[in-house]
């Protein structure tokens, strides 16, 4: 089914976007602004991002996770890890010699890296579960070393020429750098991130989601864990003007509300102190109308998005304890990477903007000693514009060197130049629209981040709290969408949300479908336990008639894509179980903070509403618990 979206004026004046009058969008189901009751909220001017002639690309780039960029110890060359080519680039700063390619299998996707003392660097293969030694003299692969099945952060102890290894499974994996002997393997916690190497042997670990920070002894236990700062937003400057039609504007009282972190993406050693890049969410209740998903506010003004950028310091000199001194840097959506120079100068990554008329793409901010306590950084540094979209960064000494995707390049704002390192274009619409700063201050991948989710429990203010689903493994065939199944398809996904709540440009047909083609082309997440007696055991348990849990996951997709009430306050869309292991805190209001909880806490799971489980013995649960880590 379609239906026509009209532009109005005022949309065309606030919005600073070329419309077309009439667009035709493939939707199951969209509202007429031209009767729209729903006045905007925090009607701002915005820019929004221009796409251009859709592309799909012929090999499917993966989510933008950055991080991916290294200057070498002796300054002379650049070290990029490209994820969406399968290779690394070693390139001379000087341009003596081009570029060399370091050829890796297909599907690698090569990710965080790190020198040893012999030259040699090692890089994270986040598609498979190998670490890649590299010599940078010859350009060639010396070993691939088997590390976990999640490799994510690295970090090289040069005392001990000791190589860490941080695995999104919970592992931290240890190797001799020179031999790839691994000297130990501990389980901390899912969803490790980066790892620093501190004073005394001691290890700083983050966590994605969560944000956390880990320190972890020599002892290799969990010594002390602290979080980036939450900040109180006393007000967030929403007001309602008169809707299209006419009729009296009213104003909305501010509210009170906290900006809580989430979302860690970068975590870097700065002295005797440690820089986390982070999202904070705010956690006041979200409007679902248009422009709702912008209408933070806050610290750094009105226009804010519910999803902001921050900056959070932590002392390594002691114990950890929770950061104090952050500070928030505005206008940077989706910023994935940060680095900080001999100096101390932070530079930061931002590819959200990367298709946004004036919006920063690289953020250059003062020495990190001085980063002010609950400040904002508004970007006035004239060294934004990029020729393409920027995921990482690194310093050479003061000098900012810059990683492109798309054109694959090296990129210094000092001078403009740039250094192609492959002519293969990754070019496709669907990745574009998903990464880029929509008109409202956040993108698709500020909450779905890196293709999945954010772990995040959103307040809305019409329908209660919702947690954020994943896009791994694909949408299509697992229609409607949303908790409450109100979205019949893509396209009316995309002009409800994407459009209207997040202040997006309106997507034409041909563009939704690449958004939909690159998205359903997303593998679901790696299971993080394989089958094992106790999984065998909970399979036969989820296939059971009286247990009956494959009645409603069932199919490839484990979803019969039906909107059912199982005992849990309302209908709800059944969800996939794909990767359901990462996904913590469960159910649609995020009220189980582990899977066993689901199942032992009937307010929160449905009881025996939701298949028939109260019979079971707290081994069964586990067994159970043990098969649904393995989808």
């Amino acid at each position: 089914m379609t239906c026509w979206m009209v532009g109005r004026s005022e949309d065309l004046a606030v919005k600073h976007t070329p419309w077309i009058a009439v667009s035709l969008l493939a939707l199951s189901a969209c509202p007429d602004p031209r009767t729209h009751t729903h006045p905007p909220i925090n009607r701002v001017p915005v820019v929004q991002p221009v796409f251009g002639t859709p592309v799909t690309a012929e090999v499917t780039p993966p989510a933008i996770s950055g991080g991916t960029l290294i200057i070498s110890r002796d300054q002379r060359r650049a070290i990029a890890a490209d994820p969406d080519r399968d290779a690394v680039f070693i390139t001379p700063l000087d341009g003596s010699t081009s570029p060399v390619r370091v050829a890796l299998s297909l599907g690698d996707e090569p990710g965080r890296l790190v020198e040893d003392g012999r030259g040699r660097v090692h890089v994270a293969l986040r598609g498979a579960s190998h670490v890649a030694v590299i010599d940078l003299e010859s350009g060639a692969v010396v070993e691939r070393r088997e590390a976990c099945r999640t490799p994510r952060g690295l970090a090289f102890d040069a005392e001990q020429d000791l190589v860490h290894v941080a695995c999104a499974t919970g592992e931290l994996v240890t190797f001799r750098a020179a031999t790839g002997e691994v000297t130990r393997r501990l389980t901390l916690e899912r969803d490790l991130r980066d790892v620093v190497v501190l004073a005394r042997g001691r290890l700083a670990v983050s966590r994605f989601r969560s944000s956390e920070i880990l320190e972890v002894s020599t002892a290799g236990t969990i010594a002390s864990r602290a979080l980036p700062t939450t900040v109180e937003r006393s007000s967030f400057g929403m007001t309602r003007i008169a809707p299209p039609g006419g009729g009296s504007s009213a104003r909305v009282a501010p509210a009170p509300s906290n900006a809580v972190p989430h979302v860690a993406w970068r975590m870097v050693p700065a002295g005797d102190r440690l820089l986390v890049l982070h999202q904070r969410a705010l956690d006041k209740p979200v409007e679902i109308v248009e422009g709702g998903y912008g209408s933070g506010g806050g610290l750094c003004g009105v226009g804010g998005s519910i999803v902001e950028t921050a900056v959070s310091t932590f002392s390594t000199a002691g114990t950890f304890a929770n950061s104090t001194d952050d500070i928030q840097v505005s206008a940077a959506v989706l910023a994935v990477d940060m680095a900080v120079s001999t100096a101390g100068k932070v530079a930061f990554a931002v590819p959200g903007n990367a298709r946004v008329p004036g919006r920063p793409q690289i953020v250059v901010t003062s020495s990190a000693s001085t980063l002010p306590r609950q400040r904002c950084i508004t970007p006035t540094n004239p060294q934004q514009s990029a020729p393409g979209q920027a995921t990482a960064v690194a310093f050479a000494g003061e000098r900012l060197v810059v990683q492109l995707r798309q054109p694959a390049a090296l990129f210094f704002p000092d001078s403009g130049q740039t250094i192609t390192l492959s002519p293969e274009s990754r070019e496709d619409t669907g990745h574009t629209i998903f990464h880029a700063n929509a008109g409202g201050g956040l993108a698709c991948a500020s909450c779905h981040a890196e293709g999945d989710d954010d772990g995040h429990t959103w307040n809305f203010a019409s329908i209660g709290p919702r947690r954020t689903q994943t896009f791994r493994g694909g949408l299509s065939g697992t229609e409607p969408f949303h908790w409450d199944g109100d979205m019949q398809g893509i396209g009316h996904l995309m002009n409800s949300v994407f459009s209207e709540r997040m202040s997006g440009p309106v997507l034409n047909v041909v563009q939704v479908a690449t958004l939909q083609q690159w998205i359903d082309r997303m593998p679901a997440r790696q299971a993080p336990r394989t089958m094992d007696d106790a999984a065998t055991r909970g399979r036969a348990l989820f296939f059971d008639s009286r247990v009956a849990c494959n009645g409603c996951h069932s199919g490839a997709a484990t979803t019969n894509n039906q909107t059912v009430n199982v005992g849990t306050g309302a209908a709800f869309q059944v969800p996939t179980l794909r990767g359901i292991a990462w996904r913590a805190p469960f159910m649609h209001n995020g009220c189980a903070p582990t899977l066993r909880d689901r199942f032992t806490n009937p307010a929160c799971g449905g009881g025996d509403q939701h298949g028939i489980t109260s019979h079971l013995s707290a081994t069964q649960i586990d067994d159970l618990v043990a098969f649904l880590e393995t989808l």
